[in-house]
């Protein structure tokens, strides 16, 4: 078994994503525990910035919404 140590974005808020990311990376963690940005630019930063340094994510859906399943399905993939 592999164990891999997360930072959550959580108490970084104050930061910039490029700063949290970095900060995180040089600090040693194996990756982030976050929610994919809504910002589109954020969202590119976190993808490209977990690739280039073969990092992990751990992410929650915590915005989806609907009252039914198509509703609920198009807002999650958003």
């Amino acid at each position: 078994m592999n164990i891999k140590i997360l930072s959550p974005l959580w108490g970084h808020e104050h930061l910039e994503y490029n700063s949290f990311l970095n900060k995180v990376k040089n600090a040693g963690y194996d990756g982030f525990d976050t929610w994919i940005p809504d910002d589109k630019i954020e969202k590119r930063l976190l993808f490209n910035y977990l690739q280039k340094h073969e990092m992990y994510i751990v992410t929650h859906q915590h915005q989806a919404f609907g009252n039914n399943f198509h509703e609920f399905k198009k807002s999650f993939l958003k």
